[in-house]
């Protein structure tokens, strides 16, 4: 018995040496007659250098007309590295919650699919990371304004995000 929670505190020791967790996002901000800012936190951990684990979250505001939020958990694949830049896909699904003030009803919105993207290191620790379309299914019932529903490319202002990591 001692034997055995020995291995597993080994391993548990050798696995929290190896982790590699890394948290960032983005932060958009409009403001002329209207004001729009959207907040999009992630967090994840590298399994490998190949495979990653994570999950964003977002929340969105648009003067008085409408408030959002969405949940993104994904694996994400780092296919090809040309340096200093990498490349990888992230994998997942995504559920959005869009409410529209002005008629005071909710809609909602999935996701499953890929979302192709790069990220270049700065240093050791900090990483410019950029999203740049999604290529997957979406079923978008309730018609939240920017999805359309079905199979499909998008490369629209909804798909596309920047932001950046901090790895520790």
């Amino acid at each position: 018995m001692k034997k055995i929670l020995v291995v597993i505190a080994a391993a548990c020791i050798s696995f929290a040496a190896h982790a590699q967790f890394y948290v960032g996002g983005s932060i958009d901000a409009l403001f002329n007659d209207d004001t729009a800012i959207s907040i999009a936190p992630e967090v994840g951990y590298n399994i490998n250098e190949t495979f990653s684990v994570g999950v964003g979250v977002g929340f969105g505001s648009f003067t008085d007309v409408f408030s959002a939020f969405g949940i993104n958990p994904y694996l994400r694949w780092n296919f090809a590295e040309m340096a200093p830049v990498n490349f990888f896909l992230d994998g997942g699904l995504a559920f959005l919650s869009y409410n529209n003030k002005v008629v005071d009803k909710t809609y909602t919105c999935f996701q499953l699919g890929v979302k192709p993207g790069f990220a270049i290191p700065v240093n050791d620790k900090l990483s410019f990371v950029a999203h740049l379309g999604f290529v997957g299914y979406t079923a978008n019932e309730d018609n939240v304004p920017g999805y359309d529903d079905g199979f499909g490319i998008s490369f629209s202002g909804n798909d596309v995000s920047c932001g950046v990591y901090y790895s520790f």
